[in-house]
């Protein structure tokens, strides 16, 4: 009998802020779909790109396009006397956890934001990794509501549920909607 396959690959998910780097090709071989990624330069796998460099107390994690509002709202915060470091969570499986462990020390706010849901989404996992290792500062998850989500188009959705820069400075000003999480 022919040799059996090989183990598949441990679990990755990677989402891309933009395909200015990150290319993909698809292809079929036996009974297993390969998924291979071309990129210009060697990504280390889990490792998460400082895309704003910050001194301030606050962080925004950002997975895929929420990268850019994540920017802008860092921007505006800076003109306002806040400074915001802005973290580019392009593997969402494995985390940074290096990353992460420096968030204990340096910061007093997280802010994560994602187009995913809530509930088991990488918010509450970063929030779950960083509350099992001590960490005591606040966190706010920037998701879409655990519930049905009506179709529409995309900006004005995103825009219903606060995943966009308005929600992220929103969040951020409003020190009230400020949740610490405890596990």
């Amino acid at each position: 009998p022919p040799p059996p396959p090989p183990p598949p690959p441990p679990l990755l998910y990677i989402c891309s802020a933009d395909l200015r780097d990150l290319h993909y090709g698809v292809g079929r071989e036996r009974d297993f779909c390969i998924c291979e990624i071309f990129v210009s330069e060697l990504l280390s796998i889990g490792n998460w790109e400082v895309c704003r460099k910050s001194n301030g107390n606050t962080v925004i994690l950002s997975v895929g396009p929420q990268v850019f509002d994540s920017l802008k709202a860092a921007e505006n915060m800076s003109e306002k006397g806040i400074e915001c470091e802005v973290v580019n969570c392009r593997f969402i499986k494995p985390m940074d956890s290096a990353y992460l462990k420096s968030i204990i020390e340096r910061f007093d706010n997280v802010v994560t934001i994602e187009e995913g849901v809530k509930t088991g989404g990488f918010g509450e996992g970063v929030a779950a990794w960083l509350a099992t290792n001590g960490y005591k500062g606040n966190i706010d998850i920037i998701s879409l509501p655990d519930e049905f989500v009506e179709h529409g188009p995309r900006d004005l959705l995103l825009e219903k549920w606060g995943v966009n820069q308005k929600g992220i400075e929103e969040v951020i000003l409003n020190e009230n909607k400020t949740v610490k999480l405890q596990y």
